[in-house]
């Protein structure tokens, strides 16, 4: 049994997963500390607790199946495992959620969408969506519905913004607690409004980098320099920080050198900063 008192256990490799599976050679090292970091923000954010109910519908082989697993154990919530015949059967599905009592579900960004669309149910609370990009639409009216961003390297979700309403461009959110934000040029100065420059993820849940691949590790996670916060820098995508939006035009793949082209947004919730 693990000793989650002990520091050496809370640091120590917990789980290795491939930011994209069977196209990604690159395995991201998260330890215990992380991920318990991580589930304490769901247990905030989405407001998780023992009479939650929480859908295990991500894949095993997607980083957000840890968030189902543990966000729910972690929290002495319920955890249902949604059988694979129904997954994309929104019938099934609607009717398995409401005889269950599934207060809490996460779908990829197109089958969410689609479910938000099309379905309403009784027993859900909170519907959380993440992966790409996602289309414009009205928001369901009988829960509330989240649109996540974060990369694998950062342990799930790093920003998280609640549509409320229709937007004609849906933004990503705010920083998770756990998080600070930064848009830096490629020698790490920081940058004005307007500028197109490179996010930098800070916080406790950035991951300890690639395994056994530190010449990687070491170009794509860097010291922190811009606060004294704990772990390290991750800089993921180019976006163009806007008085009242970032939008990220360009999104830099990890897995691949050429650039993927994306349109998204993400609320301002950056700390004043000091400047020498």
């Amino acid at each position: 049994m693990w000793n989650l008192r002990s520091r050496s256990c809370m640091i120590c490799l917990f789980y290795c997963i491939l930011p994209v599976p069977l196209v990604c050679q690159r395995a991201v090292c998260w330890n215990m500390e992380i991920l318990l970091h991580s589930a304490t923000g769901t247990k905030k954010y989405y407001h998780v607790d023992h009479s939650s109910k929480i859908a295990a519908y991500a894949s095993f082989g997607f980083d957000a199946c840890m968030m189902d697993i543990y966000g729910a154990i972690t929290n002495g919530a319920q955890l249902h495992i949604i059988p694979e015949e129904i997954r994309l059967d929104f019938i099934a599905l609607q009717r398995y959620f409401e005889e269950n009592g599934v207060t809490h579900s996460f779908m990829t960004t197109q089958v969410g969408r689609q479910f938000a669309m099309e379905m309403s149910c009784e027993s859900l609370q909170y519907l959380s969506i993440g992966g790409e990009k996602l289309v414009p639409m009205e928001p369901p009216k009988d829960y509330k519905f989240f649109n996540a961003y974060g990369p694998t390297e950062c342990t799930i979700f790093t920003t998280v913004f609640e549509v409320d309403k229709y937007y004609s461009n849906i933004p990503i959110g705010k920083a998770l607690d756990n998080f600070k934000l930064y848009i830096a040029d490629k020698f790490g100065h920081l940058l004005p409004y307007g500028a197109c420059g490179e996010l930098m993820i800070s916080g406790w849940q950035v991951s300890r980098g690639y395994l056994n691949k530190p010449e990687k590790t070491s170009e794509v996670y860097t010291k922190n320099i811009y606060d004294d916060a704990e772990g390290y820098m991750k800089s993921c995508i180019i976006p163009v920080m806007l008085p009242d939006i970032f939008r990220m035009e360009i999104s830099r793949s990890l897995e691949e050198k050429t650039p993927r082209l994306r349109s998204e947004a993400l609320e301002l919730s950056f700390p004043r900063l000091r400047r020498s």
